[in-house]
């Protein structure tokens, strides 16, 4: 029997259980990544990395919650049980975040006991954490083989190369928490320090494609030889003699020319921005607009060449830097606000005992499913609660909820509820227009929230058919009108060669909802009155300033066209998905 298991005998067993809270990856459920054996100081190690699944009542489908790491092995006590557990789990867990690309999250101990005692008795550790709860938190889903593969690939890797490939993964994982609006500066001075840590690995890379010995021969080969002169050595040999580092021009141009790929541009501006944060000899905003320009780019620089490293099969590492995984996941989580209006004849608009105006907006899960991709499906109810001052009212006139990952959004529907603090209940929905006013007029609240919110709809689905019909074409596309859209979804349509007959139906349906678009856009501006629902047409050529729809009637009418338009043209983004496909 060998010294390490005489050890593993003598000593006893722990399991330490860890949370990953905020994380942005996730484990698909039913499945989780083991890794064994992770051979330690005291003895060998056992990890599993899976997802935290939340049982809720009506739910057949658990809902996702954070990562969850088991760790098992020996130690002579608790303590260092735990110590080297949270080791163990922030090395791979950064290993795995690496791979997908996408945060891992903050790693806490929760659990931690020990498996065998004795007299029956075991040591037993727990520290309270705040579960998840509410709406799901936005992640990008891990490829389980694939992650393996990556810790593999690594742990083939000599221990000296392990470490500083090591080291730029912990530095590269430290930026993707700053992967969001206002930590660009700090993203890219974590992502520069770890192209400056995988230097050395890469210059060596050079010498040995070359067929060289040394970084000398690579110098000399790229530079010339150096001046042969007695003064200049014997000067050279008593500054480094007396603690002085000679300086190389190796070191920038590995960065430049094989790390940064010859983008000089990227390489400078990054490099200046490290440069000026580390040593702070600008101001902060002029450093935030440098790593605003390139912080993206040199994180896929820094990826890219840390993948190479790994020495990963062509197949891999070509999906490790396409689809979704060439990005950065953000870790904004789901990104919610609110725009409008606020109106009253008293200059205080806050209710008695609050400070500002403002508004409740709590979400509750009402469905939740995986398809068969793998994608999330959920419907949710929304209920927003302005708290304002007697006589002020509030007309919205936007929301949005979106995530790092796609949202869409089907059967949306308003219902306004009025309570003493002038709640609103609204379920599904991106974009939401509707008027807070006199309960005298609820009659026309519930039918005028539901069309503004269907008739929404048209412009995120011209957009998705535009994104369709463009498949691989990541050419950028600023803000456009609905009529720009539906005028470049018809052209795209003709240049991909579709049916002439699905060609016109497609032009009739988009033609109805550059319509409805219209109709959406002048009853934004509407009020309720005693005599009906009050459109305001001024600056509408041949219209008169306001126009009044008396009969709640025609509004359900309007709604009833805005659904019948919107399942139109899904159905027909149902065809022109399998027609693209048959392409």
């Amino acid at each position: 029997m060998s010294e390490n298991a005489n050890q593993e005998g003598r000593q006893r067993t722990f399991t330490v259980v860890l949370r990953c809270s905020e994380s942005a990856i996730r484990v698909p459920q039913g499945k989780g990544i083991r890794i064994f054996p992770i051979l330690t100081p005291l003895g060998t190690y056992e990890l599993s990395i899976l997802t935290r699944t939340e049982s809720v009542t009506g739910f057949e489908t658990p809902l996702p919650r954070e990562l969850w790491i088991e760790v098992k092995g020996p130690a002579p006590t608790l303590l260092e049980a735990v110590n080297m557990a949270v080791a163990c789990a922030d090395e791979y867990s950064r290993l795995i975040a690496f791979a997908t690309n996408a945060w891992q999250g903050l790693l806490n101990v929760h659990l931690a006991f020990e498996n065998q005692g004795d007299s029956g008795l075991h040591e037993f550790f727990q520290n309270w954490l705040l579960d998840e709860k509410g709406l799901i938190r936005p992640a990008r889903m891990v490829q389980p083989d694939v992650a393996l593969r990556v810790i593999e690939a690594y742990a083939r890797l000599d221990p000296g190369a392990r470490n500083r490939i090591m080291r730029a993964v912990y530095l590269y994982t430290d930026a993707l928490q700053h992967w969001k609006h206002g930590g660009e500066v700090h993203a890219l001075s974590f992502v520069y320090m770890g192209i400056e840590a995988i230097t050395p690995l890469v210059l060596m890379d050079e010498v040995q494609r070359r067929g060289l010995k040394s970084r000398a021969e690579l110098d000399e080969q790229l530079n010339g030889a150096p001046p042969d002169s007695l003064a200049l050595r014997l000067a050279t040999w008593l500054f480094v003699r007396a603690g002085g580092r000679r300086g190389s021009q190796l070191d920038s141009w590995v960065r430049r020319e094989i790390i940064f790929r010859g983008d000089k541009e990227t390489y400078r501006s990054a490099k200046a921005a490290s440069d000026k944060w580390e040593h702070a000899t600008d101001d902060r905003a002029e450093i935030r607009e440098l790593a605003l320009k390139v912080s993206k780019q040199t994180a896929h620089y820094l990826r890219r060449s840390l993948l190479e490293l790994l020495r990963l099969s062509p197949t891999d590492l070509q999906f490790l830097q396409g689809g979704e995984l060439e990005d950065p996941a953000s870790t904004l989580g789901l990104q919610r606000w609110m725009t409008g209006v606020l109106s009253g004849e008293h200059a205080e608009l806050a209710p008695q005992g609050e400070a500002y105006p403002q508004v409740r907006w709590e979400f509750t899960i009402k469905t939740f499913s995986i398809a068969d991709n793998g994608r999330y499906e959920m419907s949710v109810h929304q209920k927003i609660t302005p708290m304002l001052a007697p006589g002020v009212s509030l007309t919205l006139t936007g929301v949005h909820l979106s995530g790092p990952s796609p949202i869409s959004h089907s059967n949306v529907t308003a219902e306004i509820v009025r309570a003493e603090l002038k709640s609103v209940e609204l379920s599904d929905g991106k974009k939401i227009e509707f008027a807070i006013d006199d309960p005298k007029y609820a009659s026309w609240v519930h039918p005028y929230g539901s069309f503004m919110l269907n008739s929404s709809v048209v412009e995120p689905l011209s957009e998705f058919w535009i994104s369709s019909l463009r498949s691989n074409d990541s050419t950028a596309r600023g803000k456009r009108t609905l009529i720009e859209n539906v005028s470049e979804i018809e052209g795209l349509l003709v240049s991909r060669n579709l049916p002439i007959e699905f060609r016109e139906r497609c032009k009739s349906a988009w033609k109805e909802a550059v319509d409805l678009g219209e109709v959406h856009n002048y009853m934004a501006t509407a009020r309720t009155t005693p005599e009906g629902l009050v459109i305001d047409m001024r600056g509408r050529e041949g219209y008169p300033e306001q126009m009044v729809m008396s009969k709640v009637e025609r509004l359900v009418e309007l709604n009833q066209k805005a659904m019948d338009v919107s399942k139109a043209l899904l159905d027909l983004a149902g065809e022109l998905g399998l027609l693209l496909r048959q392409d």
